[in-house]
């Protein structure tokens, strides 16, 4: 028998979201109710459903566990996440767009599997044209490695990357240095002045104004700036061919 409390607490929420979204979530207050947290209220509710809707008293107690439960049980995350998700764009190659990656981290999201040999290409760009640009790859070798032009050649991660199929990356760019996170884990850290090679600084300690996709790029399936960065993306009008 479902309980009309926490039928009213989660029933919100649930409608707006697929299952397999929520189930994660789901499994969380379920295990928040089962160490103990609001058991005997819990029994208590389920044994007198119909009383709780009229007792004052019943109602009294039952709201001062459901304000409890909210601070222990995050009933709004699945709702949150889902609305991230709608905010990815589709990848369009070939097409430089406006973007502050200094000012914006740049998130882009792969369902590529380790040694299936795919590769997510991105260009960072200072102004229009293709006279000059940064690229930064990452190929699904096994194990996967990544390249930042000017500055290193084909690398494996220094640190273990994590095991899931379905990655979103972070790419976060300062003048000093290049961080690579991969769901939400640190997998690179590169700071320009430990390069051997001399063009590295001079060259990535550049701002970046627009970005593009590499036609050879067969891993990414979709960008976005990191939530919370507040950044209109515009593609701009171009017929700009890539090459390596």
């Amino acid at each position: 028998m479902k309980l009309f409390l926490f039928t009213l607490l989660v029933a919100t929420t649930l409608s707006a979201m697929t299952e397999k979204k929520c189930d994660k979530q789901y499994a969380k207050l379920e295990t928040c109710l089962k160490k103990g947290y609001g058991t005997k209220w819990l029994e208590n509710c389920e044994r007198n459903e119909e009383i709780a809707m009229e007792d004052p008293a019943v109602i009294k107690k039952c709201k001062k566990h459901e304000r409890k439960l909210k601070k222990r049980c995050d009933y709004t995350q699945c709702a949150e996440e889902e609305e991230v998700e709608d905010d990815w764009t589709d990848i369009t190659r070939e097409v430089q767009i406006d973007y502050d990656l200094e000012a914006h981290p740049l998130q882009i999201k792969t369902d590529s599997a380790a040694g299936s040999g795919e590769r997510l290409l991105v260009q960072f760009y200072p102004a229009a044209g293709r006279e000059f640009r940064i690229t930064i790859l990452v190929t699904f070798s096994d194990p996967l490695q990544y390249v930042v032009n000017f500055c290193t050649s084909y690398t494996p991660f220094p640190v273990t990357l994590p095991v899931e199929q379905d990655n979103i990356w972070t790419i976060t760019k300062t003048a000093t240095a290049l961080k690579i996170e991969c769901n939400g884990v640190e997998v690179l850290n590169y700071v320009f002045s430990e390069s051997t090679v001399t063009s590295c600084v001079p060259q990535l300690s550049r701002d970046v104004e627009l970005i593009a996709f590499y036609k050879s790029d067969t891993a990414s399936d979709g960008y976005r700036p990191q939530p919370g960065s507040k950044v209109t993306v515009k593609a701009r009008n171009s017929d700009l061919s890539l090459s390596e």
